[in-house]
């Protein structure tokens, strides 16, 4: 018994030494502050534990030392039911979040602060995590499919320096105003945090509270150079939620806890996960059809591409997806799809010539 110990010890510092050894290859393309040298977890430590980083950089500033990536689509993006669609390329996408980095300065955040978003699928929303990556600030996102007592939760245990909301989104269904959620869920929390809110064509607010900062109102500065903070591995890049299920004589019990997504880490491993799984590259695209406020949104319709200098899809609208969204696939060649299982059985197994329309190299 004592041999086989030695012998599954042994064997494990062998492969815990090939596995730091191939992830050093694999982060040599990344750009670092610090590149880590300590990979793999020893004496609790954390993986990739002294390297340091920015997540928003790799997201941008490597393509756009590529003259024809620059000017290439990085999102693309749509309202099927407002029926507008467009796409920004890394160039423009750069001078958006450099608009947001100040806008957000100016509204306080700095490294470490914390914000929570409250927002659509929206190239806003986009805009605001990558700012937050720019300054260092971790975020706590939801969407509307979140209550007035979640928000109010998140606001609690999150404690932020600032909320980002926007007036409106226009979905299916009609339009929804998320800030009247924001309003109430402040009340409830007894949170008197600022907010900047995002005003919207669909429906935009005349008066804001006395704690509002309208998004027009911020006057920028053009020609301020963007600087990207250099952060620690285990400096938290967002928060999201977690279920745990514990199962006892009483039955099960739900606990909903707050983790944090580690910015080395995640930085490397969904790089990796979007290299090996999906085989992305410089130039290539892919449609994730999945809400940014959710981690695999987050990473496959966000990070993971731009991380590979891939285009990517944002929609505004996801459960309008059928019909339009297939047009919108083709219309801009969209060849690799990601779906969750249920979007994928309420888009394609009620629509079953759908599927053949699509022109796919690979689909999730």
């Amino acid at each position: 018994f004592k041999m086989m110990n030695r012998k599954i010890l042994t064997a494990t510092q062998r492969n815990f030494a090939t596995l730091a050894e191939n992830w050093v290859n694999r982060i040599n393309h990344l750009a670092w502050y610090n590149k880590p040298t300590d990979i793999v977890p020893v004496d609790k430590t954390k993986w990739f534990a002294n390297g340091t980083s920015n997540m928003t950089y790799n997201c941008l500033e490597p393509h756009l030392k590529n003259p024809l990536l620059a000017d290439a689509p990085a999102i693309y993006y749509a309202n099927l039911t407002a029926e507008k669609d467009g796409f920004v390329t890394f160039s423009q996408l750069r001078k958006k979040v450099a608009h947001h980095v100040s806008a957000l300065k100016q509204c306080g955040v700095e490294k470490g602060s914390r914000v929570y978003i409250y927002m659509p699928n929206t190239m806003d929303a986009v805009y605001t995590i990558l700012a937050c990556g720019v300054i260092g600030a971790p975020f706590d996102f939801n969407y509307y499919g979140v209550g007035v007592n979640e928000i109010a939760r998140s606001l609690r245990i999150t404690d932020p320096v600032l909320i980002v909301t926007t007036s409106c989104t226009l979905e299916g269904d009609g339009i929804s105003e998320y800030k009247s959620y924001v309003d109430k869920a402040k009340k409830v929390a007894n949170k008197n945090t600022k907010c900047l809110v995002i005003q919207r064509q669909f429906k935009k607010i005349s008066q804001l509270k006395a704690n509002d900062i309208d998004f027009d109102d911020i006057k920028v500065d053009e020609s301020a150079k963007l600087e990207y903070s250099e952060v620690q591995s285990d400096h938290p890049l967002y928060y999201f939620d977690s279920m745990v299920v514990k199962e006892s004589d009483q039955g099960s019990q739900f606990n909903v806890s707050k983790l944090i997504r580690p910015t080395v880490p995640y930085l490397a491993g969904i790089d990796q996960s979007l290299h090996r799984t999906l085989g992305l590259f410089e130039g290539s695209n892919i449609a994730t059809l999945a809400n940014l406020a959710s981690t695999i949104g987050l990473s496959y319709s966000l990070f993971g591409p731009l991380l590979a200098g891939s285009s990517t899809l944002v929609l505004e609208d996801i459960h309008s997806f059928p019909k339009k969204g297939v047009e919108l696939i083709n219309k801009y060649k969209l060849k690799n799809m990601l779906m969750h299982s249920n979007l994928f059985q309420k888009t394609f197994e009620l629509n079953n010539d759908l599927i053949e329309q699509l022109d796919l190299d690979y689909l999730g």
